[in-house]
């Protein structure tokens, strides 16, 4: 036996070594009879119930939510379920208008079933460490924290010598091709009907993309580029990559290298059907930053990592919080007994901001009577002074739990984004009112 001939028999074994684990780890959820039994399937209508009260149909849903789970039941064994379609609307959400499918309460049980039994934990098996989204235990800030992480680690061997390589997706979902996800089925779960089911669900959105507003279109985006990931990691041997759903990163000493893993990534996103984003695609010193899930990772000198709010955030906060004080300008208010104006609203330090005058406080250009009851100073005693912090009474207040109550004749000035006492005030502590 050559030597080549022996390291095709090591890769050969390897490969069916993995494919037992493989089937082992599907035949431990079980099939199609033991995933979608009667207790699972009411333990997923609770949680799919759970923080959407308020709405007609799941009202409905829990109101008789023992047959309806023994009916959804008894139509998966049959064969005769069927998907009851899709409802469809546009949500602006963080600077762009979406289109959202969302699916019907009772598909939605039969989808957290099938994603929590079965696909999400032979999915997640084949992730990297490094990818954060939808997976219980990490999320948003766990991204941001492994680039801390990287970016340090890196400083630490190198310095600020290098680069980062910034890529984006165009239209990740709507574009997303279906044969990769079914492949990975068809190689990690091993009961037919349940695979079938997983495919079912994944068709409905059509030949080509995923919608969003179901589990199953999340995991399926999640595995995906699920191979760049391996690349990336194993065959371009970059430790400091990490990735959030379309948003990813790349950390290396050597510049030139990053284009090469550059090219390599072009080819490998060309084979599953997915479009780099050429504007938001690009190379920089690692010395000037990175922006990164809207904020900005700043490496300094001494090795220390900022993180700074993008000003895309920035100005989508302050049209969030211009409708607290009406258009500004032209609106007056009573404020211990005299009229005084609201400042403009476009003013570059108190633009938008919130007026609280003596026993009187507005928002939106309302005036809610408050009493001024003789109450003790907050935890801190003492008068706020200019630029102090805000106190989380007053944060409070411009989340609308609570209200503050000030000392006669004084005015405070909240800034919309950098949350702090623009004038000299007493803050006291009070109870829920009416705003």
């Amino acid at each position: 036996m050559t030597s080549e001939e022996r390291r095709e028999a090591r890769y050969q074994r390897r490969v069916r070594e993995r494919q037992e684990k493989r089937l082992a780890r599907s035949k431990a959820c079980g099939d199609f009879e033991q995933v979608f039994s009667f207790d699972n399937l009411f333990q997923s209508g609770l949680l799919c119930c759970k923080n959407v009260g308020w709405k007609c149909s799941t009202q409905r849903y829990r109101m008789d939510i023992v047959g309806n789970t023994a009916k959804t039941r008894g139509a998966l064994l049959n064969g005769t379920y069927k998907s009851r379609g899709f409802y469809e609307f546009e949500l602006y959400d963080r600077g762009k208008w979406r289109h959202i499918r969302s699916v019907h309460i009772s598909e939605r049980v039969v989808q957290r079933t099938l994603c929590d039994k079965v696909v999400s934990p032979l999915f997640q098996s084949a992730f990297i460490y490094d990818n954060a989204a939808s997976i219980k235990g990490k999320g948003i800030d766990f991204a941001m924290d492994r680039l801390n992480c990287h970016l340090q680690r890196h400083y630490r061997r190198h310095g600020l010598k290098g680069g980062i390589l910034v890529f984006d997706f165009t239209n990740y979902f709507g574009d997303a091709q279906h044969w990769t996800v079914r492949e990975e089925l068809a190689r990690r779960v091993h009961d037919v009907r349940t695979r079938n089911l997983a495919n079912t669900f994944l068709e409905n959105f059509g030949p080509v993309g995923y919608g969003l507003g179901s589990q199953i279109s999340q995991q399926a985006a999640l595995m995906l580029p699920n191979r760049l990931d391996h690349v990336i990691k194993q065959e371009l041997g970059i430790e400091g990559y990490g990735r959030y759903m379309d948003d990813g990163y790349l950390i290396h000493e050597d510049m030139s290298y990053l284009k090469k893993c550059l090219a390599r990534i072009k080819e490998v996103c060309a084979e599953l059907g997915i479009r780099l984003n050429e504007r938001k695609t690009k190379i920089r010193p690692i010395s000037h930053g990175i922006v990164f899930l809207k904020t900005k990772f700043i490496l300094t000198e001494t090795g220390r990592v900022l993180r700074k709010m993008s000003r895309a955030s920035m100005r989508a906060m302050k049209r969030k919080l211009f409708p607290l004080i009406g258009a500004g300008g032209t609106h007056r208010l009573q404020a211990a007994g005299r009229e005084k104006p609201c400042r403009k609203r476009f003013q570059p330090v108190r633009s938008s901001a919130v007026v609280i005058c003596g026993s009187n406080v507005t928002a939106g250009g309302q005036i809610a009577h408050v009493d001024s009851p003789e109450t003790q100073p907050c935890n801190v005693p003492g008068p706020v002074r200019r630029n102090d912090k805000l106190h989380p009474l007053a944060v409070g207040h411009l989340q609308n739990p609570h209200a503050v109550s000030l000392s006669a004749h004084k005015t405070v000035f909240f800034h919309p984004i950098k949350l702090r006492i623009m004038s000299d005030v007493w803050i006291h502590p009070m109870p829920p009112c009416i705003i």
